[in-house]
């Protein structure tokens, strides 16, 4: 009888984890909160990301080692362990991962895809993410606004995010953006206004998804954050 193989290949890390948006290169919050589940889950945490998840575990791991779920070495930290915990309180987290796996493809959004209180739990993971509190903190300030208004004042404000927008040939001058260079969907990260708004939205922190920059208009791209984050009614906690 032959032997299952091993799908965990040795992944080059930093002993660091980053903490830019270049790490978080999927637009699906279940390829990272998924991570935690394979690491717990009684089998091969490899072939468990490659079957469950993405086919790109590295990428996986990288992004779930900058929400803080994991470590270099690929071991729970306690957030996410307490992440586990939550979920794991109605379902297993082999149940859990092969619901992910069924939303391969799908457009439902994540948190009303997914049971209680993995859902909750998902939410707060990606809100404690950095750079996520920073969107927050300036939504906070500015309320509903176009991707130009977010741009102008995060450079404007010195948010670390603000240089994260701007693709690395854009001809935007961050210490004066024109108003004209704001509006170019060329001058845009995709990492940013596609991937990483639209893993806003699959986790209950903004109201729209984010678009490719193929189909990008700037000046109706909106910024809202989802009411429970809003400053009146902020979704408080810790996982």
């Amino acid at each position: 009888m032959s032997s299952s193989p091993n799908y965990t290949a040795p992944v080059a890390r930093n002993t660091e984890p980053k903490q830019e948006l270049s790490q978080l290169t999927f637009n699906h919050p279940k390829n990272y909160v998924g991570v935690p589940l394979a690491v717990t889950a009684d089998a091969d945490t490899g072939y468990l990301i490659n079957n469950r998840l993405v086919s790109m575990c590295g990428r996986a791991r990288d992004g779930a080692e900058a929400l803080g779920l994991i470590d270099c070495d690929a071991n729970l930290t306690s957030i996410g362990r307490k992440f586990v915990s939550n979920c794991t309180e109605t379902h297993s987290a082999k149940e859990l991962l092969t619901l992910f796996a069924s939303l391969k493809g799908s457009s439902e959004r994540f948190i009303d895809a997914i049971p209680e209180p993995c859902a909750t739990a998902t939410t707060v993971a990606v809100s404690n993410y950095n750079r996520t509190q920073e969107i927050i903190d300036l939504l906070e300030k500015t309320g509903p606004i176009t991707l130009p208004q977010l741009l102008d004042f995060a450079l404007q404000h010195d948010y670390t995010i603000g240089d994260e927008f701007i693709r690395e040939s854009s001809d935007i001058d961050t210490t004066n953006p024109q108003h004209h260079q704001l509006t170019h969907p060329e001058n845009y990260s995709g990492q940013a206004v596609y991937q990483f708004k639209t893993l806003l939205y699959h986790s209950g922190i903004l109201t729209e998804r984010g678009s490719d920059t193929t189909a990008l208009v700037p000046q109706q791209d909106l910024w809202e954050l989802e009411p429970p984050f809003k400053p009146t009614q902020r979704l408080g906690g810790e996982l």
